[in-house]
């Protein structure tokens, strides 16, 4: 999938199920590091962006649990930096690094579900991040360009439901916004997994590798 987007706004969600960290989603570059990732490691949700040299790097005050875990952020760059991340419903957010990074954000032509890339290409090497075995994800949505307040209960409310559950996106993922995500992957109760790959909002497929 090649989907170039430039934005300093933007917003993330995806249930995984946590067997030991790994990658969860990453935009890049090519031969280059991620522009965009977010990793589970060191027992952390951790949403690092990248620019010309410089890093921002926030990650959540506690660690996911053992199981099936939310995250959702939302995100203002720039100048004056405005960064919101909820795991499992709660507020949680520890600014790691915290370069100055300059709109416009970079055009973002390379992409990546359950692993990070250093120099993007299809071998796995020591330096990326591989989801654990045993992991898994759902409901992965990525949307550059839209904002929402994750402060208000009601918008966290679009990606979990206030019981802890999971909520309908829609066809496309359009429902939290009105506005159809760059990246929506959904898996209905009659696919078989490989159908996880297609992206719904219909703006380009992944490519299932096996490791």
């Amino acid at each position: 999938m090649t989907i170039p987007v430039a934005s300093d706004v933007g917003i993330f969600s995806t249930w995984f199920y946590h067997t030991g960290g790994g990658a969860l989603f990453c935009a890049s570059l090519p031969a280059a590091d991620p522009v965009f990732d977010v990793v589970t490691t060191g027992g952390e949700v951790t949403f690092t962006w990248r620019q010309d040299g410089s890093t921002y790097q926030i990650a959540s005050d506690s660690g996911p649990t053992a199981g099936w875990n939310h995250v959702s952020a939302a995100w203002t760059l720039g100048a004056t930096k405005v960064v919101q991340i909820y795991l499992n419903g709660t507020s949680a957010t520890n600014v790691l690094e915290n370069d100055t990074l300059t709109p416009p954000w970079p055009t973002v032509t390379q992409w990546a579900v359950g692993r990070t890339t250093h120099g993007f290409d299809d071998t796995i090497t020591s330096s990326d991040l591989v989801l654990s075995a045993g992991s898994g994800l759902a409901e992965l949505y990525f949307a550059p360009g839209q904002l929402l307040d994750l402060s208000i209960a009601e918008d966290r409310e679009k990606f979990r439901s206030a019981a802890g559950e999971t909520v309908d996106l829609g066809v496309t993922g359009s429902i939290p916004t009105g506005v159809v995500p760059l990246v929506y992957l959904h898996l209905a109760r009659s696919e078989t997994p490989n159908h996880f790959v297609l992206n719904r909002s219909g703006l380009g497929d992944f490519l299932l590798m096996e490791l």
